[in-house]
Formats: structure tokens, C-alpha cells, sequence
């Protein structure tokens, strides 16, 4: 009987261990946020989730999160690649958080690359806030955005390894400092491109790049750096390298310079580019360099109105 009875059970649990596990949901390509959302939705369009930060946990890496209505979605962490968009017309706002922590921290891999179009972030100057701080990842885009109010910075850009930096059409105000990118490891290149960003009364400087070590190269374009409680463009050089080319773009009526080259590893070109109305035009503390392409209107300032060195047009 007993043997009758363990053949039986054996009958039964082989069929049994041979059917196939139960798959795993898998991760949506896009998903949705709404102001009527809920997190414990799948994040569809028709049943969207409530925070950006529910939606990032449950899109599929280099997927989209998109918000359908105009609301408050939270702070975000970002691990993988992804991009978080609203449409036109619609407000997708990023707040402060209680914490005093970064609105949006960004740790993702090596060539991740992290894109955010059409956000509005707002500090509301709660104390040691940063809107995007950006510590790893191949590349960060920010497209159509308002970044304003944070204690700290507006955008902290301060990566491990090599990594990007693009901005286009986008403010960044009102903050303790604007958009500071920054270096220290010696096999770090990291790439700065700005184009038709405002960059506009924050109390220190607007835009800041420092490196003790490895190279930061930032191309600006048809950009402004104005009404600043420091300098409009400072770079600085404790070891490494900063190139900056400024094209087509202003800075005026910050509080001491409009461009500061710091350091003997430092070099910005200029053409086509207006400094007015600040304390200082220009200076070159400590080595570094200044060169004009002869095309810039430097005028008005407290002092520092005289031409840099030039080089002819190409």
C-alpha cells in the first residue's frame, strides 16, 4: 500500500514540477502620470500613475514617462535611462523636497543617457535644495524647462567619469547659483553644450565650471547670463583644463564680472558675444586666457572694457 500510494504521489509531482513558471510582467516602454493618477495603477494612459517617481520604477530602461495634465509629480531618483516629457501646454512641476535634498538626483550607468523636456522645477527656497544634481550617466538633456528657486543650485553637474551636458531653451533663475559644472578626476572629459538658456538673477554666479583635474569643454550659443549676484560665466582651473567657446550671447548686469577665466588651464573664445553693465567685463586672474574673434561688443561695463587679444575670422 505504501508503495502504491508513493507511486501515485509521483505521478502527480512530475507533471506538476514540469509546467512552466508564470511569466514576469514586463516593463512598458511608456507609461503616464496624471494629477487624477494613482500608484497603485500600471501606469497606462487609462489608469496612469500619481508620481514621476512610481512611473521611473515601473518604465523599461531608455523608456518614457510622459504626464498627461498639468499637477505636481514629487522629487525623482533616476537610475537607468529614461525620458520624463510633458506635452505643450501641460506644467509637469517638480517641487523642493522636504528632505533638502535634490528635486531630481541622477545615478544612472556609464552610457545611460537621462533626457527631461518641458519640466518645471520650483525650490520654493527651502534651505540646501538643488533642482537636478547629476552624479553619473553618459549624458543629460534638458529641453523646455524652468529650473528656478533652489537654495543651492539649479543644476549640479558633477560626474564620476566622462558624461555630457546638453541644455536648450530652457531658464535656470532665482537660485543661489545657476548651473555649475564641475571635475576632479583626471580621466574625466566632460562636454557642456547650452543653447538659448537663460540664465538669470541667481545670487552668486550663473554659470560656474571648475576642474582639478581632466578637461570640461562648454560651447554656449545665443544664450544670456544676466542680473547675477556674481559673475555671469566663471570658469576655474585648479589643475585641469576648461575650453569655452561663447557665441552669439550676452552677459550683463551681474554684479562683478561678466567672464571670469581663472587659472592658467583655462581659455575662452568669443565672437559675436555682448558684455555690458557689469562690474568687471572680463579678467584673466591667475593665467588664464581670453581670445576674441574681433566681432564682440564690450562696452559699459564698471571697468574691464577692453577688447581681448584677438585672432582673425575663419
Amino acid at each position: 500500500m505504501t508503495k502504491v500510494a508513493s507511486l501515485f504521489t509521483l505521478i502527480i509531482a512530475v507533471p506538476i514540477s514540469l509546467l512552466p513558471a508564470a511569466p514576469a510582467l514586463a516593463q512598458r516602454d511608456r507609461v503616464f502620470v496624471a494629477s487624477y493618477g494613482s500608484d497603485a495603477n500600471p501606469c497606462t494612459f487609462g489608469s496612469p500613475c500619481k508620481t514621476f517617481q512610481n512611473a521611473v520604477n515601473v518604465v523599461a530602461a531608455g523608456g518614457e514617462v510622459t504626464a498627461i495634465d498639468s499637477a505636481g509629480f514629487g522629487p525623482i531618483t533616476i537610475s537607468q535611462a529614461v525620458t520624463i516629457t510633458s506635452p505643450n501646454g501641460v506644467e509637469a512641476g517638480i517641487a523642493a523636497p522636504a528632505s533638502g535634498d535634490a528635486a531630481i538626483t541622477i545615478n544612472a550607468g556609464p552610457s545611460d543617457a537621462v533626457i527631461l523636456n518641458g519640466l518645471t522645477l520650483d525650490g520654493n527656497n527651502v534651505a540646501s535644495t538643488t533642482g537636478i544634481s547629476f552624479s553619473t550617466g553618459g549624458s543629460l538633456s534638458i529641453q523646455n524647462s524652468v529650473i528656478r528657486k533652489f537654495a543651492s543650485y539649479g543644476i549640479l553637474f558633477f560626474p564620476s567619469a566622462s558624461s555630457q551636458l546638453l541644455i536648450s531653451n530652457s531658464q535656470i533663475s532665482n537660485n543661489l547659483n545657476g548651473i555649475s559644472v564641475e571635475s576632479n578626476n583626471a580621466n574625466t572629459v566632460v562636454d557642456g553644450i547650452f543653447d538659448r538658456v537663460v540664465i538669470d538673477k541667481n545670487g552668486n554666479y550663473g554659470l560656474y565650471a571648475n576642474t582639478d583635474a581632466g578637461a570640461i569643454n562648454i560651447t554656449l550659443s545665443d544664450s544670456i547670463s544676466g542680473n547675477n549676484g556674481n559673475t555671469g560665466f566663471d570658469a576655474v582651473s585648479d589643475g585641469g583644463t576648461v575650453n569655452a567657446l561663447v557665441r552669439n550671447s550676452t552677459f550683463a548686469n551681474n554684479t562683478y564680472e561678466g567672464v571670469v577665466a581663472d587659472g592658467a588651464g583655462v581659455q575662452f573664445w568669443l565672437t559675436r558675444t555682448t558684455i555690458t553693465e557689469n562690474g568687471n567685463g572680463w579678467l584673466t586672474p591667475d593665467g588664464g586666457t581670453v581670445t576674441s574673434f574681433g566681432d564682440n561688443s564690450i562696452v559699459g561695463n564698471g571697468t574691464g572694457n577692453r577688447p581681448p587679444p584677438g585672432v582673425g575670422l575663419e
